[in-house]
């Protein structure tokens, strides 16, 4: 693995290769996925997807493996970010699976005869990580109207995890919540999430990422005729976070995408956004809202491809930011790349501080001058928060506040 060189100086494979086995059928895979490792490298500058990405993080750390679950850290880190055990569904400890609860849900060696390397061009480096260093998978199969939390948890520091789920909803079952909560308190989560929605189904699928995490997040999703999918990104309180999210909208179907970025410190927040129109009368929305502080850096880069035959698609992404510091850094990237004339499609983007003429009437009626931003902040916020399902949406206002927006 020449190309990997650039990683060499942190022994972040031969970190990845300890402890970790996998049974015979997946040879194939290993295989499949080294092949693609030898041909690839780290991305860098020169990848349109990563080049405002620093990954210098990957060299700085030595990496360990903890292959016993400590039920009392557990049951700390739980309670320190306020998720109640009796609403989490499906547990992954330290890369692993824990409690598959039925038959609908399918664990890794039920994968057998499906596993595989993905073939496409939207492969990265990561992706060949992923495959090749895989610690658990599982597939949620949505036979009935499900609601279901999944919550991946890393017990101790410097652990990186590669985990794939995948997520099938039946035809024409609806109102189906998928609600992932990431713990991962100095460590790395590198995640794919693949979701196919069948004819007429219905999928919420939502992500929070916890404080001082790290997450590499690829998500994938096919949508069937006339199905719906409604995408949540709120991963603002992770240390870095890279999404990569590429989208497929079949006949009639569409995809709402939406999402806070907040950094802060030095933080690093990146959404990689596709959505691809190739069949008639697709709709698509992407809504992403940015507040940068400190040396926090926000990527949003939400492409909109609508192919020639995909006459009556109506595709419109929406980016609004604000810089409250100096050294902080703000990217705003919508596109639109369009092969047919019988279309709808916008996209709008703004990048400013909070208006002046906002904190003088706030101020003039008394309030301080902190609390006149935040209010400011919150309520451009509160425009995206209000696209979540009403359940989420107080638990979302709440991250907010802890995370440093909220007025008296």
């Amino acid at each position: 693995m020449a190309k990997l060189v650039q990683l060499a100086d942190s022994n972040f494979l031969n970190d990845l290769d300890q402890h970790l086995s996998h049974p015979a059928w997946y040879a194939k895979v290993t295989k499949l996925a080294d092949q693609y490792l030898n041909s690839s490298s780290v991305p860098g500058k020169k990848d349109e997807q990563w080049r405002y990405t620093n990954l210098k993080w990957i060299n700085g750390t030595r990496w360990t493996n903890v292959t016993k679950v400590n039920s009392g850290k557990v049951d700390q880190l739980l309670q320190s970010v306020n998720i109640d055990q009796n609403t989490i569904d499906l547990l992954c400890v330290n890369g692993r699976f824990v409690n598959p609860k039925n038959h609908q849900d399918v664990c890794f060696e039920d994968l057998k005869d499906v596993m595989t390397l993905p073939q496409d061009h939207q492969m990265n480096f990561f992706d060949g990580v992923r495959y090749r260093w895989l610690h658990d998978a599982l597939q949620l199969n949505f036979n009935l109207k499900r609601h279901c939390h999944v919550v991946f948890l890393a017990t101790d520091p410097h652990q990186w995890h590669n985990v794939i789920l995948n997520t099938k909803v039946s035809q024409a079952i609806a109102d189906n919540m998928l609600n992932i909560s990431v713990v991962y308190p100095q460590s790395t989560l590198n995640l794919e999430v693949d979701t196919q929605l069948d004819q007429t189904s219905e999928l919420n699928y939502m992500v929070w990422t916890a404080p001082d995490s790290k997450l590499i997040l690829r998500h994938r999703s096919q949508l069937g005729k006339e199905a719906r999918l409604k995408v949540f990104l709120y991963n603002f309180e992770a240390s870095w976070v890279h999404e990569t999210c590429h989208v497929h909208v079949g006949e009639k179907a569409s995809v709402d995408m939406s999402g806070l970025l907040l950094p802060c410190k030095s933080h690093f927040d990146d959404k990689e956004i596709d959505v691809v129109h190739d069949s008639p009368k697709g709709i698509s929305r992407q809504q992403f809202y940015s507040v940068a502080r400190d040396k926090g850096k926000a990527v949003f880069h939400g492409k909109a491809i609508v192919k020639a035959t995909a006459p009556g698609t109506d595709a419109r992404q929406l980016a609004h930011a604000l810089m409250l510091s100096d050294q902080c850094q703000i990217f705003s990237r919508p596109e639109l790349e369009i092969d047919i004339d019988d279309v709808q499609c916008q996209h709008g983007s703004s990048v400013g501080q909070i208006d002046k003429n906002a904190l003088f009437y706030l101020q003039a009626r008394g309030i301080n001058l902190e609390d006149a931003k935040n209010m400011i902040i919150k309520g451009f916020l509160e425009e995206v928060i209000r696209k979540l399902p009403p359940m989420w949406q107080e638990t979302m206002r709440n991250r907010v506040a802890i995370h440093g927006f909220s007025a008296k």
